[in-house]
């Protein structure tokens, strides 16, 4: 959204307090990145944890059609592990709401920094020399405001949709917008662990029957 390049020294998730020594209108850019990240964090969170429930439906799905089509071994294996996913979606389906809960807390949180920040780089444009020393002197004026501009170009709004259209599209990307991947990859979490037992289950059922 604004050139990070500026301010690559702040590090993640920095209170207001970790602030206070720096340029005022440089830490407020700094906190305006911040939050915008854990905006964008918190957006993209949602989508994933939704996400899981239809990777999961979709492992069902396949499981039981390759286990109508397998031989008796195969079909055991394939029911079985259909179970455990109906098992790991109902323990999913029952955390959802807290975890969305948990999510709109972090976005009104981060939303509200947004707004609070991007009025003090309103108000310093409309006067700049109301702060003194807004920024490092080595910045020249012209780029100082025109930074804060940049800081002012995109709403939280803005911003959390542009995170769930990121999320969402890096999701299809993945799954190159299939809900089952049977790649023979290490799972990267517990919660996928089903999910990827049963994955290679139904990619050995159709490698025998080719």
């Amino acid at each position: 959204m604004f050139q990070d390049t500026y301010w690559a020294d702040a590090g993640p998730h920095q209170s207001h307090a970790e602030f206070g020594g720096a340029y005022p209108i440089e830490a407020a850019l700094d906190e305006l990145r911040l939050a915008s990240r854990d905006l964008a964090f918190a957006e993209a969170a949602e989508v994933i944890a939704q996400n899981r429930i239809t990777v999961i439906d979709g492992m069902i799905a396949a499981c039981e059609t390759d286990a109508a089509c397998s031989d008796a071994s195969d079909a055991a294996a394939l029911r079985d592990a259909a179970a455990n996913l109906r098992d790991e979606r109902a323990s999913l389906a029952e955390t959802l709401p807290l975890e969305r809960a948990f999510r709109a807390d972090q976005r009104d949180l981060a939303c509200a920094r947004i707004a609070a920040v991007q009025t003090r780089l309103q108000a310093w444009i409309d006067n700049p020399d109301a702060i003194e020393a807004p920024f490092n002197p080595n910045i020249a004026p012209d780029e100082a405001i025109a930074l804060a501009q940049e800081g002012l170009a995109c709403s939280p709004e803005e911003i959390a949709m542009t995170a769930r259209s990121d999320a969402r599209a890096r999701l299809y990307e993945v799954s190159s917008g299939e809900a089952l991947d049977i790649s023979p990859v290490a799972p990267v979490s517990n919660t996928y662990c089903a999910a990827w037992v049963a994955g290679r289950l139904v990619a050995r059922a159709r490698a025998r029957r080719h």
